[in-house]
């Protein structure tokens, strides 16, 4: 793996109910363009992990901005570091009841 931040990039609203489709290989490979190494896509959801030297802030604006220019689609995308997605794990209020984690939904707001 590459050294580096590893970061989740979540695109908003990325192939739900037919709109703002990005196939995920093209998602990829505009990450891939951009710099980012150790890229993953998760099933057909619009998020990513990338392995990158820019910060949270910086991926954020550098994906959504070549979204627009390559794709012409304006897309929010949000960058979560490892650190913050294990805080949310461990502070889930459901821990001790939930057996399921497929039933599990996090929303992520700007601020």
């Amino acid at each position: 793996m590459a050294s580096g931040l590893r970061l989740a990039l979540l695109l908003r609203g990325i192939n739900v109910g037919g709109n703002n489709k990005i196939p995920m290989s093209d998602l990829k490979s505009l990450l891939a363009g951009l710099g980012y190494e150790d890229v993953k896509t998760i099933l057909n959801s619009g998020n990513a992990v990338v392995t990158t030297s820019d910060s949270a802030s910086k991926a954020e604006t550098r994906v959504s901005q070549a979204i627009a220019s390559e794709l012409g689609l304006k897309i929010e995308v949000m960058a979560r570091t490892h650190k913050q997605l294990g805080a949310v794990i461990k502070a889930d209020p459901f821990a001790s009841i939930v057996t399921n984690p497929s039933y599990y939904a996090v929303a992520f707001l700007r601020s």
